[in-house]
């Protein structure tokens, strides 16, 4: 069990890359006993005040956001030299689900636990 703030959160960004494919809102990131401690944090500090700070606070976060849209550039700037077409655009809209899950999930996540306080 994680007893800190961002061990408890780099758990959860971690845990969202190793979700199996048509994961959803509804997959569990966090053990609950995890998750009830981040919970407590959340209400502790009044939830919002640690909302975005995760990316300033955690350089592990911060460098992966910045790799994952250079390959997202990488690969769309590619793609787009192909030319135009409705499966080209289709491919686009595959590469960019697929690189932005992780924090797609993880934000939904966030969310799901901001909701719970009271």
């Amino acid at each position: 069990m994680a007893n800190t703030y961002i061990e408890l959160v780099v758990n959860s960004y971690r845990n969202c890359f190793c979700l199996e494919e048509g994961s959803d809102a509804t997959t569990t990131i966090l053990s609950p006993d995890d998750e009830d401690v981040l919970l407590s944090i959340y209400q502790d500090t009044g939830g919002s005040v640690l909302l975005g700070l995760e990316k300033s606070i955690i350089r592990s976060m911060a460098q992966d956001v910045i790799d994952r849209r250079h390959e997202l550039v990488h690969i769309v700037g590619n793609l787009q030299k192909e030319g135009s077409s409705a499966e080209i655009d289709e491919d686009i809209r595959r590469s960019c689900e697929t690189i932005s899950k992780p924090s797609t999930l993880y934000a939904r996540h966030k969310a799901q636990l901001m909701s719970k306080i009271k």
